[in-house]
């Protein structure tokens, strides 16, 4: 791994390995899924190096880049990607991680309590191995199949971690024991529990049934549960990446110019129009609406609105219409528009010297004033370097990148 992280002869073992701290430094993490703990884990390693403490900073540095990575469904053999790729770098991948480093993780394991934590690195205790453990693997799944079956859990990394669960137990076949089918028996209960309020999730664990072959015998109350929560759509259904569309009794699948003739044709609208569904004017954020009606005044732009109300504003925009409030007034305004469009974020990360050196990272979330104002404040504050240059007397301060280019 990166020796600039830590001095090169730097080695360590499982007495080095402080499972409380560790645990602390994961009750303050903010819970949200791996890339938290990633986050955590990278502020905690620079500290230790600054406190001089370098085993502490190479064991985080360790578990920092084994939570960078990222589970892919799509390999059983390869199932770990690195989070970003660049030109000359990229970060952490499972190749990365030495002999060594494998084995240390395979001597913490029974140390780690966080499910998330111990999946991970069991599962690259297992994959890189030079001797298989098949107790790794059993302790990868049992951690993997303890985070929740929920809506909020499954658009993170659930479905994921679920996924590398099934896997991994249907390539040990009667070596995992009755684990399958008691994740089927989990699966089934998740999907008999849901409700028309958790979105999509019966869809998606049906999905997840369908594609390791589970709840054939329940296949009939699945079909009729589907029917009843899952209303018609007014777009193509996206599965595992294709777009298909139902006529009678003939699932077709839509593509390129296909699809979008279609939604064109059906909707007669881009997807900015379209009705947010379920969204009210209370998820609006009346800070950002006030903020943008003195920016437009002071450019000039749209005069007359300064004393209308939220909703009078909005419909003027077009952003409110007879049948709700449009997406686009949820990207633009919303409180919280990740509880709608789970994908609307901002990820920023450097690098150090190599390419699995990722010195830092942040996630800005929320509207996009919000996140305009929070993704520069960010590469200002934390990211970007300011070369000082002199005219006379006068101390100057630039950005490395002019402000209209980023």
């Amino acid at each position: 791994m990166a020796n600039e992280r830590y001095p090169a002869d730097t080695t360590i073992d499982k007495s080095d390995f402080d499972k409380e701290h560790c645990q602390r430094i994961l009750n303050d993490s903010t819970g949200d899924g791996y890339t938290s703990i990633y986050d955590a884990f990278s502020k905690a390693a620079r500290k230790s190096l600054e406190d001089g403490n370098p085993k502490q900073a190479k064991i985080y540095w360790l578990l920092s880049d084994a939570c960078s990575m990222m589970l892919s469904s799509d390999n059983k053999n390869e199932p770990f990607k690195p989070l970003a790729v660049f030109h000359d770098r990229r970060s952490a991948i499972a190749d990365d991680f030495s002999a060594e480093d494998i084995s240390f993780f395979s001597e913490i394991i029974t140390e780690v309590t966080d499910i998330r934590l111990k999946a991970r690195l069991a599962d690259l205790a297992w994959l890189k191995a030079s001797k298989k453990d098949l107790n790794n693997a059993l302790v990868a799944i049992d951690a993997y199949r303890q985070i929740p079956l929920d809506t909020e859990t499954w658009v993170r990394d659930g479905r994921e971690c679920w996924y590398r669960a099934l896997s991994l137990a249907a390539m040990l076949r009667a070596g995992a024991g009755n684990r399958i089918q008691e994740m089927e028996r989990d699966i089934q209960q998740a999907f008999d529990s849901s409700k028309e309020s958790d979105s999509y999730l019966a869809l998606w664990l049906a999905d997840l049934m369908a594609n390791f072959g589970l709840g054939k015998s329940n296949a009939g109350d699945i079909a009729g549960k589907l029917e009843i929560i899952v209303e018609p759509s007014t777009v193509p259904i996206s599965l595992r990446g294709s777009y298909y569309w139902r006529s009678g009794s003939v699932k077709q699948e839509l593509k390129g110019h296909a699809l979008t003739e279609f939604l064109l044709k059906k909707m007669g609208m881009t997807w900015d129009r379209m009705v947010a569904e379920k969204a009210t004017l209370n998820d609006i954020d009346k800070e950002t609406v006030e903020l943008f009606k003195k920016e437009a005044v002071s450019a000039g732009r749209l005069p007359d609105i300064s004393r209308l109300d939220t909703k009078e504003l909005l419909k003027k925009l077009h952003l409110l219409t007879e049948d709700g409030l449009t997406n686009a007034a949820i990207v633009l305004f919303g409180k919280d528009p990740g509880a709608f469009y789970p994908n609307l974020y901002v990820k920023i990360g450097r690098f150090g010297l190599n390419m699995v050196d990722m010195r830092f990272q942040e996630v800005c979330e929320g509207n996009l004033f919000q996140l305009l104002r929070d993704v520069m404040e960010q590469l200002e504050r934390k990211f970007l370097v300011k070369p000082i240059r002199f005219e006379g007397l006068r101390r100057i301060e630039e950005l490395e990148y002019p402000v209209p280019a980023l």
